[in-house]
């Protein structure tokens, strides 16, 4: 990873934890580990006037926030996507492409209004990536909403459904509602 990235991936954990840590969020209770009895499916909270969203998938905690809540039409909407290690150990992550996430747009009724990987082109090679314990990756994804402008209705609520392409947890998705004005 070059200079520059890790300097703005330190950045965006140390606002993230500030933002959590102020702000608060909604989680499990006191003292409860997610295992496989007890799944965080959903949990939100209020992050710099923004929103969170976050799943626990196998010691994983993948988190996806929006600096904003409520974003106008034709604005573009920039995802914040961190995977942390929650664990004690270090998880390999194998991807099968240079594709690490998605992020797809329903609206209401379920229709897909828009995905971030339609029309990309990714590297067609295996990968494994390390996050060690305590630590995370950050990628980062923009919507422009004007690219689908004859899908969208407002005022309207839309949901992104986030997933890392990772083996084993590419189908556990991270939804977050966006209001669209």
């Amino acid at each position: 990873m070059s200079a520059p990235r890790i300097v703005v991936a330190t950045i965006a954990l140390v606002l993230i934890a500030v933002s959590s840590t102020v702000f608060g969020c909604a989680s499990q209770g006191p003292g409860k580990m997610p295992n496989k009895r007890n799944p965080i499916s959903k949990v939100a909270c209020i992050v710099v006037g923004g929103a969170k969203a976050e799943k626990m998938v196998d010691q994983l905690r993948i988190s996806v926030s929006i600096p904003r809540e409520n974003i106008k039409l034709g604005e573009v909407v920039p995802f914040t996507i961190l995977v942390e290690n929650k664990g004690l150990k270090p998880r390999e992550l194998l991807f099968k492409s240079g594709q690490k996430f998605d992020v797809r747009i329903e609206d209401t009724k379920g229709n897909k209004i828009w995905r971030w990987s339609d029309g990309k082109m990714f590297t067609q090679m295996l990968e494994t990536l390390v996050i060690d314990p305590g630590k995370s990756v950050i990628y980062t994804a923009e919507w422009p909403t004007k690219e689908s402008l004859d899908k969208l209705t407002c005022p309207n609520k839309y949901s992104a459904f986030v997933k890392i392409t990772a083996d084993g947890i590419e189908n556990e998705e991270v939804k977050i509602v966006i209001p669209i004005n």
